[in-house]
C-alpha cells in the first residue's frame, strides 16, 4: 500500500500526519505531502531532476532537513517535486532522486510554506508501520 497523509490545523499553521509501511516510503510520502501543501502540480513537459544526498544527526534530524531541503530545491530549480526515489536511507543520511514539473501557471497554487519546523515532531519508524506528525510554518 503506498503512503497515505493528511493534514490537521495547528496555531496559524498546518501539521501533517503521515504513514508508510517502511521508512524509504514515509520519507517519500512525506516529500508529495509537502508539495501538495503548495500546489496541485500536473505533468508537464519540461521535467526537472535533481539528486540529493543528505547528512543528519539521526532520524528526526534527517526528517526535518530532508523536507527543508525540498523546500528549497523547489524555490532554487523552479520546480514542484511530485517524484522522489529513495535510494539510500539510515538515521544519519539520506540519498534520493527527486523529479518534477518545472513551474507554471498551469498549476495551481495552494499556499506558500516558509519551513518545516521540530515543533511537536513525532516520528515512529517500526517494520510494517512508520508514522510521522511534523508541523509546517506557513
Amino acid at each position: 500500500m503506498p503512503g497515505r497523509y493528511s493534514a490537521f490545523p495547528h496555531t496559524g499553521d498546518v501539521g501533517l500526519e503521515i504513514r508508510a509501511d517502511s521508512p524509504g516510503e514515509l520519507f517519500a510520502t512525506a516529500g508529495r505531502a509537502l508539495t501538495e501543501q503548495m500546489a496541485r502540480p500536473v505533468p508537464g513537459p519540461e521535467m526537472v531532476r535533481e539528486r540529493l544526498e543528505l547528512d543528519a544527526d539521526g532520524w528526526e534530524d534527517l526528517f526535518v532537513h530532508w523536507l527543508n531541503t525540498l523546500l528549497l530545491r523547489s524555490e532554487l530549480a523552479q520546480a514542484w517535486w511530485t517524484g522522489f526515489e529513495i535510494e539510500a536511507l539510515s538515521p544519519v543520511r539520506l540519498v534520493a532522486a527527486i523529479s518534477g514539473p518545472r513551474r507554471g501557471p498551469q498549476h495551481e497554487r495552494m499556499r506558500e510554506v516558509k519551513a518545516v519546523s521540530f515543533h511537536d515532531l513525532k516520528l515512529e519508524l517500526a517494520p510494517g508501520g512508520c508514522m510521522a506528525r511534523v508541523v509546517i510554518d506557513l
